[in-house]
This record gives C-alpha cells, sequence and structure tokens, in this order.
C-alpha cells in the first residue's frame, strides 16, 4: 500500500437517541491534513418499541349498548397513549356490527351503542 495506511469504518454505533425522532447524519474523511467535503446527507428514525395490548377488557351490556371497560398496556411503546378505539363486531350476522366509540380522556371505559340485542 506504498507505506499508507487506509482506515476504513464502515459503521458507527450512536446511542441515546430518542425512538420515533429524526435524525441526520453526514460523515467526513480526517487526516492530518484536514478533513474532505461533507458526505450527503441521510436520516433514520429510530423505530418506537411496539405498544402492548390493553388488558382486563370487559363488557356490561344493557339494551342495545354495552359498556366496555380496559386498563392500560403494560407498555405504550415509547410514546403517551392519546385515544383508544372500542369496536363491537356482531359474530351472528356478517353484515351486522362494527359499532364503535372512542376514549380521549377520564376513566378508561366506552359505550358502545346500537348494538342488536340478542346477537353474540
Amino acid at each position: 500500500m506504498n507505506g499508507k495506511t487506509l482506515l476504513t469504518c464502515t459503521a458507527a454505533v450512536v446511542t441515546g437517541l430518542v425512538n420515533a425522532k429524526t435524525y441526520y447524519f453526514t460523515v467526513k474523511a480526517v487526516n492530518l491534513i484536514g478533513s474532505s467535503p461533507t458526505s450527503i446527507e441521510v436520516f433514520a428514525i429510530p423505530a418506537a418499541p411496539v405498544r402492548a395490548a390493553p388488558t382486563h377488557v370487559a363488557a356490561t351490556v344493557s339494551n342495545a349498548s354495552s359498556a366496555v371497560t380496559w386498563e392500560a398496556p403494560s407498555s405504550a411503546g415509547g410514546s403517551n397513549i392519546t385515544s383508544y378505539r372500542v369496536t363491537a363486531a356482531d359474530s351472528t350476522l356478517a353484515s351486522r356490527g362494527a359499532e364503535s366509540c372512542g376514549w380521549t380522556s377520564g376513566p378508561l371505559t366506552c359505550a358502545v351503542l346500537g348494538i342488536t340485542n340478542g346477537d353474540s
């Protein structure tokens, strides 16, 4: 190699990043004479961990409605949960069902309205 040493590094590990935040990276080659122009910029977004499912889900039925309660998942995946969507599916007749309700604050309960009495 003509008495020259060539240092090659093809990877660098960057720690302490925040999940779901965008980071931009560039690279320069540096030697005793100076540094090269900056490389093309690339970006990466560390993936947020997968959220766990809500637990202890329970439904109490009444006339054409159901009150559904649950507990928050053990892991929110690195980001606060801002809402839940509760959906009722009708197993008796596929063309019915899919009634739902949304939760955004307060106790973890939601009233699903419009379900068919006598269906499962």
